[in-house]
């Protein structure tokens, strides 16, 4: 649920903090923010992610991914406004 995945971010965040050379961590931040419907927030992890290691891999295909979603209007943190408004 959402409690699991704020404690994931916050831990993934803490080995950012001890470890901010890591891309994994960084990229780890976005897979949790993208699965709880947040994929513009998720698309700034994993450019951080690829900004250290801009051959991962997995951060390239996520960061894509996560760009589809934003776009579509699949954002929690910012949902598209409805016809009817």
């Amino acid at each position: 649920g959402r409690k699991r995945t704020d404690e994931a971010i916050a831990a993934y965040r803490e080995v950012v903090r001890l470890r901010p050379d890591r891309a994994d961590p960084h990229h780890q931040i976005g897979q949790a923010l993208k699965g709880a419907g947040r994929p513009r927030a998720a698309l700034d992890a994993y450019a951080e992610a690829l900004r250290i290691q801009p051959d991962h891999p997995t951060a390239r295909l996520a960061a894509v991914g996560a760009a589809i979603r934003a776009a579509s209007g699949q954002d929690a943190d910012h949902p598209e406004p409805s016809d009817e408004d």
